[in-house]
């Protein structure tokens, strides 16, 4: 079980080890337990995981790119080194698997951590050429006690290998990144989407082993012995040791149980079905999923018809998670990237996803259909360049303005016609 409520987070472990010696305010270490989020929600539940995986799939696979802002504006820039980056972020890994890190990281302890490494000489000096994802429990954060802001981020990958990431005091600029999602008690770190499901997570979870447990146990309740007189302690726990190592466990299911002096025996605790299991993990796998902002639909829980159709599920996904985290990643990673050239950012592009087609197919719908704005406007409004003579407006022909017949022209008819 989580417990996190009741006791603090041990200091003990080996990431830290050396980062309190380093100079700088009081170190301020991460109030929450991130390895047990990591086992009991990613590791050990299969909701909180899917929906953890499902986000941090769904923004790492959008395409991303440099932008430029021209005298036309906006254009995409192929010409920079930055370009490189959006492919391959360090010698490690690939820049789907870098965004993937990142969120995930965000949404199991509500940090995320990444550092730049720039060229340290020669015209090209500061110009960035790798970015790595740190794991939240290596980072540990330096804060001036006076003014509660942070004044350095301390990376410590091991023993003997420990950085200081420094914060500028007049810029606010730091080769680390922290991105975090909003904290209503602290200041410093932020909250993690698994902490408000914890109390769920951890009860699917019980419940989970307790079905293993009874499964394991020939799927029935214990059993509750009772006899004509009392046991002696030898008798007890020789009766204790016969009936766990021979009788309890799977490989056991359905032997006859033999008992010296055994007057009866009854089942005693809950059944599946007393107990409602099947409904009441449901019932827990969508609180789970509602904490993430995933649709229960789209997990494949049975009984969930909040949405018309699985689609409807998926355009609210996208809209109402993914693409806050796509606009967090993205404003984070600009101002901190080009906070000295306003006229650089990186951009995602949604065009091709297939839950957000319909989005398309709807603006094309507009611009065809509308009948007040000009052919070039329209073109621009699917993204289309212009054309010659396009600055026009069209309309039917046989639209006229109500009331006037002016524009009718009388031609004479042939009586035999």
């Amino acid at each position: 079980m989580f417990d996190f409520l009741k006791r603090k987070k041990e200091k003990s472990s080996g990431a830290y080890s050396g980062a309190a010696y380093l100079s700088g305010g009081t170190a301020s270490w991460a109030p929450r337990d991130y390895d047990n989020f990591a086992k009991e929600a990613y590791l050990k539940n299969i909701v909180a995981y899917r929906c953890i995986d499902m986000i941090a799939k769904s923004v790492s696979t959008c395409p991303w790119y440099l932008m430029i802002d021209g005298t036309d504006g906006p254009i995409q820039n192929d010409n920079d080194d930055f370009n490189l980056l959006l492919k391959r972020p360090n010698p490690f890994q690939s820049w789907q698997s870098f965004v993937y890190n990142v969120i995930s990281y965000l949404l199991l302890s509500g940090n995320s951590f990444i550092s730049r490494v720039g060229l340290s000489s020669g015209t090209n000096k500061g110009k960035v050429r790798e970015l790595y994802c740190h794991r939240p429990t290596q980072i540990s954060i330096k804060k001036n006690d006076a003014t509660n802001k942070i004044t350095s981020y301390v990376y410590q990958q091991s023993a003997s290998i420990i950085k200081q990431y420094d914060i500028d005091p007049i810029t606010y600029q730091c080769d680390m990144l922290q991105i975090k999602s909003f904290n209503p008690l602290d200041d410093i770190w932020g909250l993690a989407a698994v902490e408000p499901a914890a109390r769920e997570i951890d009860t699917n979870n019980a419940a989970t082993d307790w079905n293993k447990g009874l499964l394991e146990n020939q799927a029935r309740p214990g059993m509750l012995l009772m006899f004509e007189r009392n046991l002696s302690d030898m008798q007890l726990n020789r009766l204790q040791k016969d009936v766990r190592d021979g009788r309890e466990g799977a490989k056991n299911a359905g032997l006859t149980m033999i008992l010296e002096g055994a007057k009866d025996a009854k089942p005693y605790g809950f059944s599946p079905t007393e107990m409602d299991f099947i409904e009441g993990n449901r019932d827990k796998a969508r609180m789970i999923a509602s904490a993430f902002g995933v649709p229960a639909q789209l997990l494949g829980i049975r009984g969930d018809s909040t949405f018309a159709n699985f689609e409807q599920a998926r355009q609210i996904f996208w809209e109402d998670t993914v693409i806050y985290y796509l606009n967090l990643f993205k404003n984070e990673m600009n101002q901190w990237l080009f906070y000295n050239d306003d006229s650089k950012y990186i951009d995602y592009d949604l065009d091709d996803i297939p839950a957000l087609a319909y989005k398309q197919d709807q603006k094309w719908k507009r611009a065809n259909e509308s009948q007040f704005i000009k052919v070039n406007e329209k073109r621009e409004m699917v993204g289309l360049d212009p054309v010659d003579d396009g600055d026009v407006i069209l309309i039917q022909a046989s639209m006229i303005p109500l009331g006037d017949d002016s524009v009718v022209e009388e031609f004479p008819v042939e009586d035999n016609e």
